[in-house]
């Protein structure tokens, strides 16, 4: 299970083992970097990050009494425990280290509650949960689809402000990516795949938005 997007660095697509797989039979396990052949899929270097070749690898679960079972903290009506905002971005200047900006992210539409048989209908701007990272723009714009919302969104990275918004058809945990067409025009693309402990609308959509 990978939870985070793969980097790829010229001929090289490079990936890591989640840190979450605990209790998990994986031929693939947590705290390993690998890299692959972009054009064969071909696996050309594995590196350990936290422990030693010989040693069991970290974060797994060799003969262990316990598993673990990842759930959010919800009431009986199926929303977060905790007093909003369930979802936040935050902007931080790298060169003082303090907060620029906060805000939050998503609203409650889409969301699975245990009160309704369908998704929640009204969008209140709440902050929602989110499993996804962002991707930054040379314009200075944040790209971000990873709320449980089903909503695919732009902020201003200086300021925060929300620039355009969109809602996909499944739920977007994921992050997005960016590249240059053949007419010379940039393009974002997200996979709209949903995520089955977010609770969120599952798909099977990867969808290209052009920049102006």
């Amino acid at each position: 299970m990978q939870t985070a997007a793969p980097l790829v660095a010229g001929h090289l697509v490079i990936v890591g083992g989640s840190v979450m797989d605990n209790g998990y039979a994986s031929a693939n396990p947590s705290g390993v970097i690998r890299a692959y052949d972009v054009h064969t899929g071909q696996l050309t270097t594995e590196k350990r990050l936290f422990t030693q070749e010989g040693t069991p690898y970290w974060n797994e679960n060799f003969q262990g009494r316990y598993a673990i079972h990842i759930q959010q903290f919800i009431s009986g009506l199926g929303i977060p425990c905790i007093a909003p905002p369930w979802g936040r971005m935050v902007g931080v200047d790298l060169t003082t280290g303090k907060t620029a900006w906060l805000r939050r992210t998503g609203n409650t539409k889409n969301l699975k509650t245990s009160f309704l048989p369908g998704r929640f209908p009204l969008g209140f701007p709440m902050g929602m949960v989110a499993h996804g990272g962002p991707l930054l723009t040379a314009g200075d714009v944040v790209f971000h689809a990873a709320t449980a919302d089903n909503f695919f969104r732009a902020y201003d990275v200086n300021s925060g402000k929300l620039l355009w918004q969109t809602e996909l058809p499944a739920g977007g945990q994921s992050t997005p990516a960016t590249y240059a067409g053949s007419d010379n025009k940039h393009y974002v693309v997200i996979a709209a795949g949903g995520h089955g402990s977010s609770g969120t609308t599952a798909g099977d959509s990867v969808i290209a938005y052009r920049l102006k």
